[in-house]
């Protein structure tokens, strides 16, 4: 890792998310972009598919090729980050909502200022 930025050179992962109109519509996985400004400043993002499948009328499939972010297993809750050197992050903002629980953990307290997850 180069720099005071957060994210690391490691190689993307490839995820493939899921949903289907007869169980709600409702993706089965969380699929977040990480990106830093450089100086440890993360902005979290719904990270964009790099193609869809449509196997049935009822099923959509989404592909993914995610550089960094934050992501969970189909089927489990728990939440798994991927090429995130937490140590170096300052601050986390965007789609945080989902995943507050998760960033309190990892001891960043919420700034109402700047609207965004700050290191206690």
């Amino acid at each position: 890792m180069s720099g005071s930025g957060a994210i690391g050179n490691a190689k993307p992962i490839s995820l493939q998310n899921e949903k289907s109109w007869s169980s709600g519509g409702q993706w089965k996985r969380t699929v977040l972009e990480a990106q830093d400004d450089g100086n440890g400043n993360l902005t979290i993002g719904y990270a964009t598919a790099k193609s869809y499948e449509h196997p049935n009328r009822n099923t959509t499939i989404a592909k993914y090729e995610l550089k960094a972010g934050i992501y969970n297993q189909m089927g489990d809750s728990s939440l798994q980050t991927h090429n995130i050197n937490w140590d170096r992050v300052q601050s986390v903002s965007g789609q945080t909502y989902d995943i507050k629980s998760y960033i309190k953990d990892r001891g960043f307290k919420w700034d109402g200022k700047t609207k965004s997850w700050v290191r206690r």
